[in-house]
């Protein structure tokens, strides 16, 4: 965001009014901030990475993409995928429902009910997000 005087102006600031150098160098760095990226991969507060060895002892995490139908048949969907050797799972919530804050009997979830339920699971009361906690317990056999 602009804010100089006149057209060309080299004054720059952030939307809360910050003024912003044309560039930074290694003093502008907080000491708190150098002290942080000088530290090793896989100590907090991770600024240089979550493990130690990185993606050289450690390979990028594949997860399967799981949701549909109601929440008993996304639970039995993820302890599949556990007892199948997943390691991990990315669960997908209808998104009908979820991303407009509809209840399952809205009107205009009513007129789709057709989808609901093919892109996630619909979770929406306490009863619903009770069942994963057990699963997630339940892990792998």
């Amino acid at each position: 965001m602009s804010a100089g005087e006149g057209e060309g102006s080299d004054r720059y600031f952030t939307a809360s009014g910050i003024p912003l150098q044309g560039w930074y160098g290694p003093s502008d760095v907080p000491a708190q901030s150098q002290e942080a990226a000088a530290g090793p991969p896989g100590v907090p507060p991770y600024v240089r990475g979550a493990y130690p060895g990185m993606y050289r002892t450690k390979p990028w995490r594949v997860f399967q993409l799981s949701g549909h139908g109601n929440p008993e048949d996304e639970r039995e969907r993820i302890l599949f995928l556990l007892n199948q050797g997943e390691t991990g799972f990315i669960m997908e919530h209808d998104r009908n429902t979820a991303d407009h804050l509809y209840n399952v009997d809205h009107p205009e979830v009513v007129a789709r009910r057709e989808d609901v339920g093919q892109t996630g699971a619909v979770i929406q009361s306490v009863r619903d997000y009770i069942l994963f906690p057990d699963t997630m317990t339940e892990g792998a056999t």
